[in-house]
């Protein structure tokens, strides 16, 4: 999850703002408070908690998740 959301926030940032963000973009260009007012970002904000990541994905609102196989217990 935490993955994810950074990098969806940046590529969202970037989807949002393409005249701000063209060729090569270092990640110095991104600030904090861009990523943390994001709409993926914001998993990252202060206060934040597990239960918000849990409910994220109970819910199904993470995607597809990764299930186990019987191959992958052995």
């Amino acid at each position: 999850m935490t993955t994810a959301a950074g990098i969806t926030a940046v590529v969202d940032l970037v989807l949002q703002q393409p005249k701000q963000y063209q060729g090569f973009v270092p990640q110095e260009k991104f600030s904090m408070p861009d990523i943390l007012r994001n709409r993926f970002g914001r998993y990252f904000a202060q206060g934040g908690t597990k239960d918000l990541s849990a409910e994220v994905v109970v819910t199904g609102k993470a995607g597809r998740q990764r299930r186990l196989t019987s191959t992958a217990t052995r």
